[in-house]
């Protein structure tokens, strides 16, 4: 991380190793509403020493906790995250007296899969999307528009923080700053277009289509007027670079005589080298050949991983086929309401 203050001569950067990770879990809904963030540290125990005062925060500002080893995702922090947090903050009112379903879109991290997920979402009326793997920068509304603006948004403070003089952001002051940050960002508006482009809201698959075409400067089919355009000198080796600068000179100049043995010269240089090529890709195929006499093919254990759409569809048929109803769920309750913890600001820990 580097600042730099007011004066220019006047730097302040943090030494390697002196960083902690932290993961945040965002979620945010088409109508332009957010529910409150989920912040993964690494530890075994939360020291109340890294929690904010009240009158740090802004009121009504409020986050949830949780710790792994290594501070990322896992199967437990997931399940715990759908159970505490999205469940209790994205509940729709009921129609009629029974509770409309909704439809949560995930990417592909194995902290949002497993049998205890699945069945989460399915006794609560949840129908969980995955997106496609690598397809995030097309699909994923988060992606496109809102984290872009937060990660901006959040340097921006932190370097205004730095320039100050704070040279060492605890926790304290990291909720503060992510707090700060969060408010320009994720707001109505953005979360809103965030839906627009990966095509989700309003359904629009031709946006999708078009984001993924390649593009047409990538056309290399059409020739220039001048060949000698194509002769990128800067990219080019040191002999080849002479060449190039030599013919674009030439042919400046009006010089054909020069210019054509220049190109008799460039000829016989590159017939030699594919002749080289030849030579050494008849060699390298000759000793491929007599490796496979000693190669043993090793067994093809590649299976493809089964998508999580498909593990769900499967889960729920199963669930049918056993008679399970969604409004029967197992005998230890699953749904819970938020933890608060002396007040309106953070509820911690998760689990």
């Amino acid at each position: 991380m580097r600042a730099t203050t007011a004066k220019k001569d006047q730097t302040f950067t943090t030494p390697s190793g002196a960083t902690r990770l932290v993961t945040c879990i965002e979620c945010i809904t088409p109508t332009g509403k957010s529910i409150p963030p989920l912040f993964i540290t690494k530890g075994t125990v939360f020291p109340k020493s890294i929690l904010p005062g009240y009158e740090q925060l802004v009121e009504g500002f409020k986050f949830y906790l949780a710790r792994t080893d290594n501070a990322f995702a896992t199967q437990a922090t997931g399940h715990e995250w759908l159970r505490k947090v999205f469940l209790p903050y994205s509940k729709p009112p009921d129609i009629e007296g029974r509770m409309p379903w909704r439809i949560l879109i995930l990417d592909g991290h194995a902290s949002h899969k497993g049998q205890r997920f699945f069945e989460l979402c399915y006794f609560n009326k949840v129908v969980p999307i995955w997106l496609p793997p690598h397809s995030s920068h097309l699909l994923q509304p988060l992606d496109l528009v809102t984290f872009g603006v937060l990660k901006q948004s959040f340097h921006d403070k932190l370097y205004r923080h730095m320039s100050q003089g704070v040279l060492k952001i605890r926790f304290q002051l990291f909720f503060k700053i992510y707090e700060e940050a969060r408010a320009p960002a994720i707001t109505e508006r953005n979360c809103r277009h965030g839906f627009r482009p990966a095509g989700i809201v309003p359904l629009n698959i031709a946006v999708v289509l078009k984001a993924a075409a390649p593009s047409n400067n990538d056309d290399n089919n059409s020739l220039p007027r001048n060949p000698l355009q194509l002769v990128q000198p800067e990219h080019a080796s040191k002999s080849g670079r002479e060449i190039a600068l030599l013919l674009q000179q030439f042919h400046r100049d009006g010089k054909t005589w020069e210019l054509g043995k220049l190109a008799q010269e460039v000829g016989q240089r590159l017939d030699a080298a594919e002749a080289r090529d030849h030579t050494r890709q008849a060699t390298l195929n000759r000793v491929e050949t007599q490796l496979e006499v000693y190669r043993q093919p090793a067994p093809d254990t590649r299976r493809a991983a089964p998508s999580p759409n498909s593990q769900f569809l499967s889960y729920r048929a199963a669930a049918r086929a056993r008679g399970v109803l969604r409004s029967s769920p197992p005998s230890s309750p699953i749904t819970c309401e938020a933890d608060t913890i002396g007040g309106v600001h953070y509820d911690v820990p998760l689990f």
